[in-house]
Parts: structure tokens; C-alpha cells; sequence
């Protein structure tokens, strides 16, 4: 068992950069932040009543966002 890094993160610093697949010109970089990611898997759980006993067969990428969201989202449940 390692010790929990003592390190604090702040809400609004980037977490992530997803990038658009460019159906009205060049892909764009998006920033996402912690705060972003945390309340749509706040959003997803509360939305579909998830709970630690349901289970997800997820068929996109997890490098997708919403293959991404969906990981999030049973992980934050305890699944």
C-alpha cells in the first residue's frame, strides 16, 4: 500500500483536450476541466439512476467522449 500523493487539484485546470471531428472545418482542440468531467458524470449517473449493481456493455472507444463519460460514470458508482 502506497500513501495518497498529497497534492490538491483545482477545479478549473485542464483535464482534459478533446478534439471535434471537424464536420464544419478543421477539428478544434476543446479544454475540458476537472469540474467539467465531474459534473457530466454527476449529470450521467443521476440521469440513468446508476447504481453499483448495474452493468455497461460499452461499445465505443474510451478515447470518445462519451465512451469516456460512460467509463466515468460506473466507476464513480462502484462499478
Amino acid at each position: 500500500d502506497y500513501p495518497a500523493p498529497d497534492i490538491t487539484i483545482q477545479e478549473n485546470s485542464l483535464a482534459s483536450i478533446i478534439y471535434t471531428s471537424g464536420s464544419t472545418g478543421k477539428p478544434k482542440g476543446v479544454m475540458l476541466s476537472h469540474k467539467n468531467i465531474v459534473c457530466n458524470t454527476r449529470a450521467i449517473c443521476q440521469s440513468l439512476d446508476l447504481s453499483r449493481a448495474d452493468i455497461q456493455m460499452v461499445v465505443l472507444p474510451f478515447f470518445y467522449v462519451m465512451g469516456n463519460s460512460l467509463l466515468n460514470s460506473h466507476f464513480a458508482v462502484g462499478g
